[in-house]
């Protein structure tokens, strides 16, 4: 009894280091083939980087500050705001003064 134990721990040790091993392989053949833009994507979310550079698309009109590509609002004039600066601008008009132009 106690050698077919024995046997059967021998058997499993063996079977979970070939797995490792094949494991072990199968990750350094996928990180191999992956594009060095791929990793470095990778390796940015894993430390909360922004993965691309934030760039500024001017100033805003309404309070004169620069506006980032992520919180701007582009009108079909070509003129960029930020979100809630047009968006209050835009309320404020329509409430206040009942006008509906843009």
């Amino acid at each position: 009894r106690e050698a077919e134990l024995a046997a059967r721990k021998a058997l499993k040790s063996k079977v979970e280091m070939a797995a490792r091993r094949e494991a072990d392989q199968l990750l350094a053949r996928r990180e191999a083939e992956e594009p060095e833009q791929l990793i470095a994507a990778k390796q940015a979310l894993a430390s909360a980087a922004p993965m691309r550079a934030r760039a500024d698309v001017g100033t805003c009109a309404i309070c004169n500050e620069a506006i980032t590509a992520r919180h701007a609002k582009r009108l079909p004039c070509g003129h960029t705001f930020h979100f809630v600066c047009i968006d209050n601008f835009h309320s404020r008009k329509m409430h206040e003064e009942r006008n509906m132009d843009l």
